[in-house]
């Protein structure tokens, strides 16, 4: 039986991050029933099988090519939801999420949740990790004024995403991926009901990288 809704995490070598993502995952107040939870894994150097043995309701694809736009695609690949969420290996889910995910896209095509940026609790923010708590993941802006979402927490209708079709790898996919959706009028919206949470990147070298 199709799920209502299928999670879809990309994924590679993080694994201690994946399991506290799929930890909020799994405690979900949505039936476990009604969603089946995707990772895309990109070839993690020594596999995912303790992952697998922790979390054995999680569907695993292997993505050969190297990048979350990849990693997206294959667990798109298998994925049999009515509706389709996406978020990031290294975010924690709100216990709602799912449910006021769903609850936004009655009114929209697309909708981006909120993005919570924390940092470690007690300790002193370095430069980055100030900066990160300003100005990364504005989804509220991305949405409105840009036409775009952050995919670390982005909710669409199914009939949406096969429209818009695959991610493209070696650019901006997020923003990419909606604003080809904006081009065939799929109606994105903001809900603020829908958090997920994203540690501040430390120092220079983990911003670069994003």
């Amino acid at each position: 039986m199709a799920a209502a809704v299928s999670v879809i995490v990309p994924h590679f070598n993080q694994k201690a991050l994946l399991a506290l993502c799929l930890e909020s995952l799994e405690r979900q107040t949505l039936a476990r029933e009604r969603y089946e939870i995707i990772v895309g894994d990109n070839l993690t150097p020594g596999g995912v099988d303790d992952i697998k043995k922790r979390f054995p309701r999680v569907i695993v694809a292997e993505a050969r090519e190297r990048g979350a736009a990849p990693a997206r695609n294959a667990a798109l690949a298998l994925a049999t939801g009515d509706a389709i969420a996406f978020t990031d290996s290294d975010c924690v889910a709100a216990p709602d999420w799912l449910k006021t995910g769903l609850a936004a896209l009655e009114s929209a095509d697309l909708c981006g949740g909120r993005i919570e940026v924390t940092a470690a609790e007690g300790a002193r923010l370095t430069a980055v990790e100030a900066f990160e708590r300003v100005f990364a993941f504005r989804q509220r802006d991305y949405v409105e004024r840009k036409r775009f979402a952050a995919t670390a927490n982005l909710f669409a209708r199914r009939a949406a995403a096969d429209a818009i079709g695959p991610f493209t790898n070696g650019l901006s996919e997020d923003v990419d991926w909606c604003r080809r959706g904006a081009a065939l009028e799929i109606r994105l919206a903001f809900n603020d009901k829908s958090i997920v949470s994203h540690p501040a990147r430390r120092d220079w070298s983990e911003l670069v990288r994003k």
